[in-house]
């Protein structure tokens, strides 16, 4: 199974949601149903209203949205998870491995303020990606995706924030909110 099959969506399902909540539909639920082809998941994604600079986030104050890089190696996963990230209101830069996140960084003319990353990817680990990051901004923020127990199992010593693919989109919007302001 390549990546494009945890695309599966239920069409009825996810066009209800588009219609009823600000962050339609959910990803990578798989279905018996028919399937979406990621140009149609684009396209539902895409009613949302798109936040603008001056708009706050989700009842904030600052017009300023945190910005998020955010990297995974599997092409598919990383653009459908960028899109609904801007749809829910964040700035994100996009890297398909650890090698290509520290570039981006260090070019980063802004803070970047959270990390989110995939746990096991060629080259460079997410965990050995956050750690080079941490020592170069202690504030940074970091959350860990994988879909596999031995990802998880990988990062839980470290006491960061963690979310299992596959995700609703409910789940990483209430996750982020958690990593950013831990009260």
């Amino acid at each position: 199974m390549g990546p494009v099959c945890c695309l599966r969506l239920h069409r009825r399902r996810l066009e209800s949601e588009a219609s009823s909540v600000s962050h339609p539909g959910l990803l990578f639920i798989a279905s018996e149903g028919r399937q979406l082809t990621h140009s149609q998941v684009r396209r539902l994604l895409q009613k949302a209203p798109m936040h603008s600079d001056a708009e706050t986030l989700e009842g904030g104050t600052s017009p300023q949205r945190p910005l998020v890089l955010l990297v995974e190696d599997e092409a598919p996963l990383r653009q459908m998870t960028a899109l609904v990230l801007k749809r829910l209101g964040y700035r994100v830069q996009e890297a398909s491995s650890g090698e290509e996140a520290l570039d981006l960084a260090q070019a980063s003319r802004d803070k970047i303020d959270l990390l989110i990353t995939d746990v096991l990817m060629p080259g460079m680990s997410g965990r050995e990606l956050a750690e080079v990051l941490q020592s170069r901004d202690a504030e940074l923020k970091v959350l860990f995706l994988s879909g596999r127990a031995v990802g998880r199992q990988s990062v839980a010593d470290t006491g960061t924030a963690f979310l299992q693919k596959p995700f609703t989109v409910d789940a990483v919007s209430k996750k982020i909110k958690e990593v950013l302001d831990p009260r």
